[in-house]
């Protein structure tokens, strides 16, 4: 009996985890490079990293916990140890029970592995591998048939094409603008503000404080504020209500700048906020494919250096994983993370803190280092996240240094997440 004769059981309710939805997206996008051509070893070696992830979480709970004994039972094809089995044995959920005596033991009979792969409920994609498991156990042929959904393989595929592009492109940009560099070709106009006095740089990281104060306003407080409402809300209407509380962000943001500090007044056209031109645009595109290769390389050096910490994972990674594609929440999550996070962060971050620290640390480098840092520390991916932030508000805090105007840091941190977030829709 093929896989697929067990597909009609997935319009039964299954219990979710949270935290294990994004590793088994995760998981179906490895298993579907195996179909499109992804050598075994490299295959086995992301499973093994997942599992590694899984082991650091320390799953106390049902789901995680099956998770494990199935990637431990991919990776080395022997029985799971029955302590990790225990609390699924003991479990209510007959998924739960199959799962444990699928991977107890060794071999099946076709008639126990077929009543095991029936007890496995829902059609997720660890639901569909452990029936493969069950079948394969007792020598099924054609057990791995329909386990990894077509779709799920064209969308590995162009998630890899682009992420190539995007790294091929890249580097040889990244090798241009260090050509450039070195021979002075490149543009140096420093920050928008011009030379600062101690006195203005005061000000500008007050009015820095300022915004990041009406982050948290709004961000905190908005949110307790909203909670009656968005706890009956549906999701769509939690979705608008979000979308409602950035556009007030950056409304209040905007307003700040017509709001004098200690007397004198900084306009947005102080900052670097102009008209927005071709060069712009040019300088934006070009920076966040450069900076592609080194976002990578920092997010795996972040990861290999604190592997004791939990991976790094974004909320709306988690959301996109959970929902699947969803026009209302892609929309909304585009808004968010390509116009009002570009706008709230270039304001707070590039405009106004990195050059008042590159005054009163008397270093550009210094300055551009500490506001990255900063920039980094509040988003909520985790620490081993930051190394990759901190490039991404490097790159983009050099570029505003360099050509004189916020308008290519806008850009450049638009596109570096519209990419990030097409290439998470393509794998989740």
């Amino acid at each position: 009996m093929q896989l697929g004769s067990y597909l009609s059981r997935g319009k039964v309710a299954e219990p979710t985890h949270p935290a294990t939805t994004v590793w088994e997206r995760q998981l179906e996008v490895v298993m579907a490079t195996r179909t499109i051509g992804q050598g075994m070893e490299a295959v086995a070696g992301s499973i093994r990293n997942l599992r590694d992830e899984v082991d650091r979480a320390a799953p106390t709970t049902e789901r995680p916990l099956w998770l494990r004994a199935a990637l431990s039972y991919e990776i080395d094809k022997k029985p799971v140890p029955s302590p990790d089995l225990a609390k699924l044995a003991k479990s209510s959920w007959p998924t739960y029970k199959a799962a444990a005596r699928i991977y107890s033991t060794d071999k099946l009979t076709k008639a126990e592995a077929e009543r095991l792969a029936g007890q496995i409920e829902g059609n997720a994609f660890l639901s569909r591998l452990s029936r493969a498991h069950a079948l394969e156990k007792a020598g099924v042929p054609g057990a791995r048939d329909n386990l990894v959904d077509p779709s799920r393989v064209v969308k590995a595929g162009a998630a890899g094409l682009l992420m190539m592009f995007a790294l091929g492109a890249g580097s040889i940009l990244l090798l241009i603008g260090l050509v450039a560099l070195s021979n002075g070709s490149f543009p140096k106009r420093g920050f928008p503000v011009g030379p600062l006095s101690l006195g203005r740089a005061d000000l500008l990281a007050g009015r820095s404080a300022q915004l990041l104060a009406v982050w948290v306003a709004f961000s905190l407080g908005g949110a307790i504020l909203l909670f009656p409402f968005l706890r009956n809300a549906s999701p769509e209407g939690q979705r608008w209500m979000n979308i409602l509380l950035y556009t007030g962000m950056v409304v209040g943001y905007l307003l700040m700048f017509r709001v004098p500090i200690a007397g004198q007044r900084i306009s947005l056209k102080d900052i670097g906020v102009e008209r927005l031109r071709a060069r712009h645009v040019g300088f934006g595109v070009g920076a966040a494919l450069a900076n592609a290769p080194i976002v990578l390389l920092m997010g795996f050096i972040g990861q290999k250096l604190m592997p004791f910490l939990p991976p790094a994972q974004h909320p709306i990674t988690v959301e996109l994983a959970g929902d699947g594609f969803n026009l209302s929440a892609t929309i909304a999550i585009l808004l968010i993370a390509c116009v009002a996070a570009p706008i709230t962060e270039e304001l707070m971050f590039r405009a106004t803190m990195a050059p008042a620290m590159a005054r009163v640390m008397k270093s550009p480098a210094w300055g551009i280092l500490v506001s990255s840092l900063f920039f980094a520390a509040i988003h909520p991916t985790g620490i081993p996240a930051w190394p990759a932030l901190a490039a991404v508000g490097a790159m983009s805090a050099f570029l505003t240094y360099r050509t004189g105007s916020l308008m290519p840091s806008l850009v450049m941190h638009a596109v570096h997440n519209f990419g990030v977030l097409m290439i998470t829709l393509a794998i989740l």
